[in-house]
């Protein structure tokens, strides 16, 4: 395996690269003595929980001039999890062999002068696994809870800590990043246990029997909550694990940080220094919502939702919009905003796509998990027809009937080794490919206006993938960045056959690629910063010529077919979901949807002047 920049580099120019190098060291074994590149160093290897370092470090010098990490025992212990490792092993490894010491080195070279539209950050790596982030619960008045502790007969009431520096830990015992986050949290918490301070780990969605056997066997002694509803994450708008929250002693949330990243410990004692000395680690809240251009509110539903879609639900011929709320309902509106009804599906359902699956004339619902393990079809009353599970973790799914015999196919993209599958519309599998992985994004349609359905996927090579009916490779595109986005729709008159449309990021920024079916780009367009501004939902409207995109970040792009921003927005939540509905004026209304903004529609106005364009 090739990487593309240093191993070292993020371990050693960190926040604490002493730290970092020794977290869960469990042995250090001196090899001896060995030549590397005509020089003389001692081979010491580090021996951790999931992976072993060997260094390779000068004897005259003690530089690090080779390093190797050997990553078997976490392959090892993910096989239980992905059926398509197999013997695979990887290893890290390189040399330093053009370090020089003692040099002059000019002082303007320590002269920085930041880039435009560059941000401050004070964690150099918090990309690399996990990092603080700015939210909308930054400076807020942390909400009270009662939950039931893992001891038996005890209560944790947070109500009880006020006056203390509170840590929230949310986590699970699945979650690779939470379990190697534990033992540091124990060492803070050991550290920190007999000042005005508490650390409660709160378990998401498991039971008693679960947490209680990780707990026990790892011996660790940090008080533990069960959540096992997911009712206080939702509350604390958690959507990833682990999730650390800090509260000041005044019960304001100070800071949020998702993700295990490296040097944790010595970051969160220094936070923890600050608030127990009572200083605020929260300088600024999330930027509130911009006015928007080109777009007026029409109603907004505060609820926040997790997945969105559009088709006649109800039966009256007309299209009834379709909302994942973050608490797991699944309700139907129409196009005013009034509610029909709200429908309880399986547990953990958060996306939904609606198809006709045995052509019948009546819509059924396909819901899933971004990373579960299961796919259900549903009856429009939320009654489960059928279940797939299968793999390590479901990335996307997609609805198309390949064959035209008026059965819908469901296409299945998978996250690890499990690759792309074809299900029948009863959820048996037609085919499989498995020589890709990391399958994000997968659409399908028409693309060459031959009467032959094509599927598309992303994968982890970044590239675009074309497969035929039956599972055959037909082509790989290359849009010109990593892509990690791809949808085919129609929106573009003049084009024949649908559009591809692709994103993905460059070094510096992200951006949105449409190809025709051939694989040709049309234009391109940059939707803001790298990874941040990724699109998880877009929505063609053909009869306009217009393509709505919802990013990451919060924003709303309108294109119209030649790539020109004819309307945007932006402060509109995280993850935002788009879609189109026809109003009762015979107008279009664009629908989006956010996990904390709720979901609104807004009318189109345009904008007086736009000069922003696409490149071709």
């Amino acid at each position: 395996m090739q990487y593309g920049g240093s191993i070292m580099v993020v371990s050693l120019f960190g926040d604490a690269p002493y730290e970092t190098l020794m977290e869960d060291i469990k042995k250090i074994e001196l090899v001896g003595d060995e030549i590397v590149e005509g020089m003389k160093t001692h081979h010491l290897v580090l021996h951790k929980e999931e992976t072993n370092i060997a260094l390779w470090i000068d004897a005259k010098n003690y530089l690090v001039r080779k390093v190797s990490i050997d990553m078997s025992k976490m392959i090892e212990k993910q096989k239980k999890l992905m059926s398509g490792l197999g013997k695979m092993k990887m290893t890290f490894a390189e040399i330093h062999n053009q370090i020089k010491i003692g040099e002059k080195i000019p002082r303007k070279i320590f002269v920085f002068k930041p880039p435009e539209g560059t941000k401050k950050t004070d964690y150099l790596f918090a990309s690399f696994g996990g990092g603080s982030e700015v939210t909308a619960l930054i400076g807020r008045e942390a909400q009270d809870f009662t939950l039931e502790g893992l001891k038996e007969d005890t209560t944790i009431h947070l109500a009880d800590y006020k006056g203390k520096v509170i840590v929230l830990d949310f986590w699970t015992t699945w979650c690779g990043p939470c379990r190697k986050e534990f033992p540091v949290l124990q060492k803070i918490y050991n550290k920190y246990k007999e000042k005005d301070f508490i650390l409660i780990a709160i378990n998401s969605r498991e039971d008693r029997k679960t947490v209680q056997e990780f707990i026990t066997k790892k011996g660790y002694t940090i008080p533990v909550a069960l959540d096992t509803k997911g009712k206080i994450g939702k509350l604390y708008e958690v959507e990833a694990y682990p999730t650390l929250i800090l509260i000041d002693k005044e019960g304001k949330i100070q800071k949020v940080h998702s993700g295990f990243a490296m040097g944790l410990k010595k970051k969160l004692e220094k936070d923890l220094n600050t608030l127990l000395a009572g200083r605020p680690l929260a300088e600024k809240k999330l930027e509130e919502p911009k006015e928007l251009s080109g777009l007026e509110r029409q109603w907004t539903i505060k609820e926040g939702i997790v997945g969105l879609a559009i088709g006649d639900l109800t039966g009256d011929k007309k299209d009834d919009l379709i909302a994942v709320q973050t608490g797991g309902k699944i309700c139907i509106y129409n196009s005013s905003g009034e509610g029909f009804k709200c429908i309880k599906g399986p547990n953990h359902v958060q996306q939904i796509r609606l198809t006709d699956l045995n052509g019948d004339g009546q819509l059924e619902i396909i819901g899933f998990r971004t990373w579960g393990s299961s796919i259900f079809a549903l009856k429009s009353n939320g009654e489960t027809l059928w279940e797939f599970k299968k793999g390590d973790g479901i990335d996307d799914v997609v609805p198309i009937d390949v064959d035209r015999d008026g059965n819908q196919e469901i296409a299945v993209g998978f996250n690890g080794f499990t690759g792309l599958y074809l299900l029948d519309f009863d959820g048996k599998i037609r085919w499989k490919y498995t020589r890709i992985g990391n399958v994000w994004h997968v659409s399908g349609g028409d693309l060459n206006d031959d009467g032959s359905i094509e599927i598309v996927s992303t994968s982890s090579s970044g590239k675009v993938h074309i497969f035929d009916a039956e599972g055959k490779l037909l082509q790989n595109h290359n849009p010109g960045m990593y892509t990690n986005f791809v949808f085919v729709g129609e929106f573009i008159s003049d084009s024949k056959g649908p559009e591809i449309i692709t994103a993905g990021s460059t070094e510096d920024e992200e951006i949105l690629v449409i190809l025709n079916g051939h694989g040709k780009v049309l234009w391109k367009a940059s939707l803001g910063e790298a990874l941040s501004a990724s699109p998880d939902q877009v929505a063609c409207l053909s009869q306009k010529g217009w393509l709505a995109v919802g990013t990451r970040d919060g924003k709303i792009y309108i294109f119209d077919s030649k790539g020109k921003v004819i309307a945007h927005a932006q402060g509109l939540g995280r993850r935002v979901l788009v879609t189109w509905i026809k109003d009762k004026k015979e107008g279009y209304l664009l629908v989006a949807g956010s996990t904390n903004k709720g979901l609104s529609a807004y009318s189109f106005t345009g904008l007086k002047n736009s000069t922003t364009s696409a490149k071709r």
